[in-house]
């Protein structure tokens, strides 16, 4: 998004206190959501489903194993945040590179897979949370587009093959 594009988007929220309010909300609490969803899981299949060894390894190593990769690929790629090419953010941030893949996107889009192959309907809201996670961070200013893209597909595509294989 170009600079002058994302200073109306910046202007907007400035402009009404209560939007930015909830952008700031939604911004933490979404990802806190999605965190807890994938904690019910493994709650749940621990505790409810009585999942053995073999499907809480699963639930826990391919979530782990695609963040890993996401991180390396992003380590590696280190591209520039938003902020970085001349955007005010409307949440502050430090950190310098490393902006794709999206670590909140990749992993929403991996709890939501997993979830996908557990319980499809659940899968469904949480891939619907992690939609929300990839709006905010760049409503926020501190990922683009291509970031949050790239994180929410890798992870549920990540996601997907690790709960298949």
């Amino acid at each position: 998004m170009k600079p002058e594009r994302y200073q109306v988007i910046y202007n907007w929220f400035k402009e009404r206190p209560y939007a930015y309010n909830a952008l700031c909300s939604a911004t933490k609490g979404l990802p806190m959501l999605v965190a807890f969803a994938y904690g019910w899981l493994l709650f749940w299949q621990a505790v409810f489903c009585k999942a053995g060894g073999h499907m809480l390894v699963r639930l826990i190593g391919v979530p782990a194993v695609t963040l890993v990769l996401g991180s390396l690929i992003r380590k590696l790629y280190n591209a520039p945040r938003p902020y970085e090419k001349g955007i005010q953010p409307l949440m502050e941030k430090q950190t310098k590179g490393q902006s794709c893949p999206s670590r909140h996107a990749l992993s929403a889009g991996v709890i939501a897979a997993v979830w996908f192959m557990v319980c499809p309907p659940v899968g469904v809201g949480v891939l619907l949370l992690a939609v929300g996670v990839c709006v905010t961070r760049v409503l926020a200013g501190v990922h683009s587009i291509w970031d949050v893209t790239a994180g929410l597909l890798f992870g549920l595509c990540f996601g997907l093959t690790g709960m298949v294989l």
